[in-house]
């Protein structure tokens, strides 16, 4: 679900700010909201995503060319955007960018539906334990929220100290 994936998004938009840190030299917040945005991004091939229908007619002609879970559930797209934008210069955009749509791509592998990593290369599904809107994705969901405060706070985003 797009709230389970934003939340992913954002974990590990922020967990990468402990690696990335040398290389980025941007606004360290930019990278996180746009990690975070582009979990949405491998959704644009369902037509009911909320990503679809903010690009609507776009995601509609791409939906009705493509399923559902097929080559925008695959390594190819995330390979694409990070060598497009660092082609133009703005590698540091494509690296969040890839990490933000792998991050959507981590996900669905742990769901029962799970994703071909290498389509159409391969038919190789990686599938988990988890059921799309069932209860263990939406205790994933309350962990990850916990999870990003946590690193919102390690990482000065918010200063807590009025608190304590």
């Amino acid at each position: 679900m797009f709230r389970t994936h934003f939340a992913l998004g954002l974990f590990v938009g922020l967990f990468s700010l402990s690696f990335i840190n040398e290389i980025f030299t941007g606004p360290r917040w930019l990278f996180v909201v746009i990690v975070a945005i582009a979990s949405s991004f491998p959704d644009i091939d369902h037509p009911k995503s909320k990503i679809s229908k903010l690009f609507f007619p776009f995601s509609w002609m791409i939906s009705w060319v493509v399923s559902h879970r097929g080559i925008f559930h695959s390594i190819f797209p995330v390979i694409g955007l990070y060598l497009i934008f660092d082609y133009f210069g703005f590698g540091f955009i494509g690296l969040a960018l890839a990490i933000g749509y792998f991050s959507h791509l981590l996900g669905d592998m742990f769901t029962k539906s799970g994703i071909d990593f290498l389509y159409p290369i391969s038919r190789f599904k990686i599938s988990g334990p988890i059921t799309t809107g069932g209860i263990l994705e939406s205790v994933l969901f309350v962990l990850l929220v916990l999870l990003d405060v946590v690193l919102v706070v390690k990482h000065n985003f918010i200063n807590i100290s009025w608190i304590i």
